[in-house]
């Protein structure tokens, strides 16, 4: 969870600060800025798909008799 979290704020401050300085020397448009957003955005997803696994791993090790299930509810069909 701390490898997470840091990755998630790495992406989020750390490349939103690069972004700063590119954006401000050469403007938004800047193909630097470019490929530090799409940095910034993959740093952030993969820390969430870090902090989600690290929950199921945890549910996994700590409550093996949990069972999740899903069901989908019928839908009424509208009586035109």
């Amino acid at each position: 969870m701390i490898v997470a979290g840091l990755t998630y704020v790495m992406g989020a401050l750390g490349f939103e600060l690069l972004e700063g300085l590119v954006v401000s020397g050469g403007g938004t448009d800047h193909p630097l800025n470019q490929s530090l957003i799409v940095v910034e955005e993959g740093m952030e997803m993969l820390g969430v798909t870090l902090f989600i696994s690290a929950l199921l791993n945890y549910l996994r090790t700590e409550m093996p008799g949990l069972r999740l299930r899903l069901s989908i509810a019928p839908t009424e069909a509208s009586g035109d």
